[in-house]
């Protein structure tokens, strides 16, 4: 399916602010969101998509209507082409937990949200990672070996680790590839937020 119209203009602009970090919710919505999480019910995944190894708590109707989920739903109305929530769910990172690289290339989907909600004092891995594209090298004075990147079929291929405190939310359109790379010790738990495209 081609882009036209405002769906152009999401896919655009994304490609020059691929994600973006900031603060939504408060630190008592935080909480509240964990006691969500605890009194869940808690299905464990060896692997569920591109999870792995990740403990996974689905959230309610009635939850949604809490104030931390209408002020994220706010947040995402706030994006051009963005609609309704679409799903929204817990993850529990515990050790060896993962996520595969990937993006949410779907047509229903417009944006994600992902909440990190609560890490242990100590935690190895667990990195919300991003793969951006490559647009060339800051300095032309160097030599190049082989294939340029930035010539290749698909240029993302540059990996950064995005620094997240507990309360942090990540968004990102479908088109982003995005990983969390595996648990060595502690856990993380996050709630992932999917919201539709209006057009669906």
């Amino acid at each position: 399916r081609g882009l036209v119209g405002s769906e152009m203009c999401i896919r655009d602009r994304y490609i020059m602010d691929p994600y973006k970090l900031t603060r939504i919710l408060t630190d008592e919505q935080r909480h509240l969101l964990l006691d969500m999480y605890h009194a869940g019910e808690h299905k464990y995944a060896t692997q569920d998509y591109n999870l792995h190894d990740c403990t996974k708590v689905h959230i309610t109707a009635e939850q949604q209507q809490s104030s931390a989920f209408k002020d994220l739903d706010a947040f995402a109305a706030s994006h051009e082409g963005v609609g309704t929530a679409y799903s929204h769910y817990f993850l529990h990172y515990g050790r060896d937990g993962f996520t595969k690289s990937h993006s949410d290339n779907d047509d229903d989907i417009g944006l994600t949200i992902v909440t990190l909600l609560e890490t242990t004092p100590v935690l190895k891995g667990g990195e919300t990672i991003v793969t951006l594209p490559y647009d060339g090298p800051a300095n032309n004075d160097g030599y190049v070996k082989g294939n340029r990147t930035n010539e290749s079929s698909d240029t993302r291929c540059v990996f950064r680790v995005v620094p997240m405190e507990e309360g942090d939310s990540i968004s990102y359109n479908r088109s982003l590839m995005h990983a969390v790379s595996q648990v060595q010790e502690g856990h993380r738990i996050v709630c992932v937020s999917w919201y539709r495209t209006d057009d669906v």
